[in-house]
């Protein structure tokens, strides 16, 4: 039930992530942030998942893969344990979307695809985001980043392919947004706005700054 709450909390926090890295993210991680994120979802979550259209293991049995033998333990298991009085969303949410798919309804998060795995894609734009920020962000991140990992892959989501596919292609992208914005002179244009803003600012007097009163007066004495 933890795998599947925190699986589930992918998509608030994205809105969180989203509004943090606006607010607090440095000018040049917040352009190459919001580029790689458009990006992902041109390129992974609509180009890649057309090309590479399939279902993950939930909907094995369903499409007639041959593999559906393989994960009818793992979906059984799932089953029982929402049947034993502890609810998976994983399950609510994969019933809902194959009776969108089967009656041929269309709109906002109805979609089925699995490879490329979004869910991993995002979740390691976060980790990407975070290589600079503080070390408990970084953990945080990474740490989100796996359980996403091993929860697409034990809530019959995905197989482990599309994660592991994921993570490689999500940081080509950053990588190519982060040479796009400096190739048009983005990143050289933010250094150069902060060095002037630096020099406007007057300096600060010696009476705002205690620590260099109190030396000079231990000089002094």
């Amino acid at each position: 039930m933890a795998i599947d709450r925190i699986y589930t909390a992918w998509i608030p926090i994205l809105f969180v992530a989203v509004f943090v890295v606006s607010v607090f993210a440095p000018r040049t991680i917040r352009a190459r942030f919001f580029l790689s994120f458009a990006a992902g979802w041109v390129l992974l979550g609509l180009v890649a998942a057309y090309l590479f259209s399939s279902a993950g293991p939930c909907y094995a049995a369903y499409v007639g893969s041959p593999a559906a033998n393989d994960y009818a333990p793992l979906m059984q298991r799932l089953h029982a344990i929402d049947a034993a009085g502890y609810p998976l969303g994983a399950l609510e949410w994969q019933a809902q979307l194959w009776d969108a798919y089967s009656h041929h309804r269309y709109g906002f998060a109805l979609g089925i695809s699995a490879f490329p795995s979004m869910h991993n894609a995002i979740s390691f734009l976060y980790v990407l985001a975070a290589s600079k920020a503080r070390p408990w962000v970084r953990v945080l991140t990474w740490a989100f980043a796996s359980m996403i990992l091993i929860g697409s892959v034990h809530l019959g989501w995905h197989y482990i392919a599309d994660g592991l596919v994921a993570w490689p292609a999500m940081a080509a992208i950053w990588w190519g947004a982060g040479a796009y914005l400096r190739k048009c002179g983005y990143d050289r244009a933010v250094r150069a706005s902060d060095r002037a803003q630096a020099r406007s600012q007057p300096p600060v007097p010696v009476a705002e700054k205690p620590e260099l009163l109190a030396a000079c007066a231990a000089a002094i004495g």
